[in-house]
């Protein structure tokens, strides 16, 4: 029987009980040449660095919703986090690594067979498939961002990995405000710059007049166009009723066409 490799003792916490976990699942008479052992090494660091960004992209989550996955851009746009591009790197290589060691990497005797976004896409049995949903507050925040952003069931149903059955009877609450919601993060959005303008943030001050700016242009154009919808409804009445309202104004003086006041009640020469 081959004699299994212990971990160096390098590799400490997360990345040496993933080392020792998988080691533990392998075959029995599977041969560990040292370029597989720096594979699994490297492959351990990079799960452990995942698990630890994701911490504390929670972390940052549980104070704000928005924070940890996304932050502020260039003109306040939302833009992925520098933290959640450092979680999907070091997963995919993690992935990576192990596909190249042939192996199922294991932590803690549990599967760890996850997509590039740390979702579970194996079954606890090794089945491809999901497992039984379990909503969460983070979850939710999720699906209010994905709807503030305008995207459709289908699309938020494939962000969380749910059917959109399992979406609507989990997230219906939130489901149903949709149409507030962009609202809502416009809102926050203005909240906490204001917050770091008052604070004396310079570039908060330049950023809280570039959107300020844009708001007012948008509420002028929704103002304008407004008022043409307005106008088309009144343009389009029936031909009678038209030419009663034409006769109206003349009789009322309102008009002035070609008869202009000549019909206007007491006219002399």
């Amino acid at each position: 029987m081959t004699e299994r490799p212990t971990a160096p003792d390098r590799l400490q916490g997360l990345a040496r009980e993933v080392w020792d976990a998988t080691v533990a699942s392998m075959p029995v008479d599977r041969h560990l040449t040292r370029a597989d052992l720096f594979v699994l090494e490297g492959a351990c660091r990079n799960f452990a660095r995942y698990q630890r960004i994701e911490t504390q992209i929670e972390d940052l989550s549980a104070k704000s919703a928005l924070a940890g996955d996304f932050a502020k851009g260039k003109e306040g746009r939302l833009e992925v986090s520098v933290l959640r591009q450092q979680a999907n790197d070091a997963f995919a290589e993690f992935k990576r690594l192990s596909r190249d060691l042939g192996v199922s990497m294991t932590a803690g005797g549990e599967r760890v067979d996850r997509d590039l976004f740390g979702d579970p896409v194996v079954l606890p049995n090794g089945k491809r498939g999901r497992p039984k949903h379990r909503p969460s507050q983070k979850l939710r925040d999720k699906v209010l961002m994905l709807l503030a952003l305008g995207w459709r069931n289908e699309r938020i149903a494939n962000a969380i990995g749910v059917t959109q059955p399992t979406l609507r009877k989990h997230y219906g609450s939130e489901l149903k405000l949709r149409q507030i919601q962009r609202d809502r993060l416009d809102a926050w959005r203005f909240e906490k710059v204001v917050h770091q303008a008052e604070a004396g943030n310079v570039g908060a001050l330049r950023l809280l007049q570039q959107m300020l700016e844009k708001n007012d242009a948008m509420e002028a154009s929704a103002s304008l166009t407004g008022d043409q919808e307005r106008g088309e409804k009144t343009e389009k009445l029936g031909k009678k009723e038209a030419a009663n309202r034409a006769a109206e104004r003349a009789i009322a003086g309102d008009d002035a066409g070609e008869w202009g006041s000549d019909l206007s009640p007491g006219f002399k020469h």
